[in-house]
This record gives C-alpha cells, sequence and structure tokens, in this order.
C-alpha cells in the first residue's frame, strides 16, 4: 500500500548544495510537501511551479515527471542509494516501486492525464562503465526494461522483428574467438586470464558447433554476476554480440506509453 505522509520542515532547507534561486522558482512553495512511500521505501515528494509537474527524491532526483495538457511525462526515472529517505533503496524492487509510486502520483494528483510517456535511455553501470541496457535485455529477455513496469513501444513490430532474428540466429566458437581478438584492444585488468577462461567456457558450451544463440546466452549469463571486474568483460561481450548481429535495431531514446 502506498502512503502520503505530511512533514512540517521547509523542504527547501535540505538542499544545501542547491540554489535556492532554483527552487523559489520551480517549486509550488517552501514549504516541505510531502514524504510518499510505505513503511520500508519512503521518498520526498514535491511539485513544480504551477503544478506542471513533480519530482520524486532530494540530492539529486530520483524521478522528473512533467504534464502537457493530457499527458504525464517521465523525463528522468533513475537508480540512486539514496532514493528512499530510509536510505535502504535496492535495483530490483527498489525500482519497481519507485515507479508504482510514480504511477500512483499521477493518477492521484492530475486526473485528467490518460497516457504516461517516457523515453528509454536506460543504462547499466559496472566499474564506471555504462553500458546501454537495452542490448541487455532484449538479448537475454527479449523485452526492453521499461517493458518490465507495463510500457508499450511505439514502434511494435521493431522489438517483434528483433526476436524473430535472434531466435534463428547461431554463434559458433569463431565468434568468441572474434570478440576476444577485438576484446585484447581494450584497456581491462587481467584481460589475458579472462579471454583463457572466458573461452574455456564457452568452448565447453559449443563444442567447436554453431549453436542458438538465445539458448548460449541463457548458459553464460551467469557470468555478469561473478564480480565486479568481470561483469564489465560480460557487458563488453553482449555490445559486441548485438552490434555484430543486430547492429540496425537500436532501441536508445525509443518512446514508450502505458494507458492509465
Amino acid at each position: 500500500m502506498i502512503k502520503i505522509y505530511n512533514h512540517p520542515y521547509y523542504l527547501c532547507s535540505i538542499f544545501k548544495n542547491f540554489s535556492f534561486d532554483f527552487y523559489n522558482k520551480f517549486l509550488i512553495n517552501k514549504i516541505g510537501g510531502k514524504i510518499v512511500g510505505n513503511d520500508k521505501l519512503k521518498y520526498h515528494f514535491e511539485k513544480y511551479k504551477s503544478n506542471q509537474g513533480f519530482f520524486i527524491g532530494k540530492n539529486p532526483h530520483c524521478v522528473d515527471v512533467f504534464i502537457d495538457n493530457n499527458e504525464a511525462i517521465i523525463n528522468n526515472f533513475s537508480y540512486f542509494t539514496n532514493c528512499s529517505i530510509l536510505g535502504n533503496f535496492t535495483r530490483k524492487n527498489g525500482t519497481k516501486h519507485l515507479m508504482d509510486v510514480t504511477l500512483y502520483l499521477i493518477k492521484n494528483y492530475y486526473k485528467n492525464i490518460k497516457i504516461v510517456k517516457l523515453s528509454d535511455t536506460s543504462f547499466i553501470t559496472c566499474n564506471n562503465n555504462k553500458f546501454q541496457l537495452f542490448q541487455y535485455m532484449i538479448l537475454f529477455y527479449g523485452i526492453t526494461y521499461y517493458m518490465k513496469f507495463g510500457f508499450i513501444p511505439e514502434n511494435h513490430n521493431k522489438l517483434i522483428n528483433i526476436n524473430q532474428k535472434i531466435n534463428n540466429t547461431f554463434i559458433s566458437i569463431d565468434d568468441i574467438s572474434y570478440f576476444i581478438e577485438y576484446n585484447n584492444q581494450l584497456n581491462i585488468k587481467n584481460i589475458i586470464n579472462k579471454n583463457k577462461h572466458f573461452f574455456t567456457i564457452c568452448n565447453n558450451i559449443l563444442h567447436n558447433k554453431s549453436f542458438k544463440l538465445r539458448n548460449f546466452l541463457d548458459k553464460i549469463k551467469f557470468l555478469k554476476d561473478l564480480s565486479k571486474n568481470y561483469c564489465t568483460y560480460f557487458f563488453n561481450f553482449v555490445n559486441y554480440i548485438y552490434n555484430k548481429f543486430f547492429p540496425e535495431f537500436n532501441f536508445y531514446f525509443d518512446n514508450y506509453f502505458i494507458h492509465l
């Protein structure tokens, strides 16, 4: 259950590292809006000037929503460990709850809104390296990140077409060898040992034969979680595979919507 808690202090007073001019300009007033969430996850929530939207989170904002006629635009939806006031914000369950709260606030504060839109600029971070998340999500799950929350891509056919192509694509040990050759040019710690380890794992799966890509990816998914260092190697491989086989399918900045 999502609750809204009033809190009596000036919200602007907690933004010591921000310009007060910014908040004087955009907040409805300085009186501290609300806290929203549940007993496990709570967020700062405040509306922008003239009720044209709201933000969730304090420093920095985890969510920014802008209202345009009968549409709500989620301009920013970000993961930060301090999204929750209680300091226990986690990725999977935390981000799902944050999206639930965002849609709840839109429904309850902007009754005229019929559709919510966003653009997919999601990424995943590993060792300060950013990788576009749509590549990983599509290759391993057949959907993009925001589809997990019920958002629908405006271009349905593109997603259908790439999944059909993935299901009909085969990978061979030669593809792995090409990746290792390519990866030798990258600046990754202990890359020689990683190459040997990765090649051995892949060769045990492929046995020098071609293998359906989707099935192969399912078998190596565990590599992502072995260590922080290895995840950079893993996502470099995802990027390599995606650009090798599916360069025409770019989902970055694609538009999504959900009906309320």
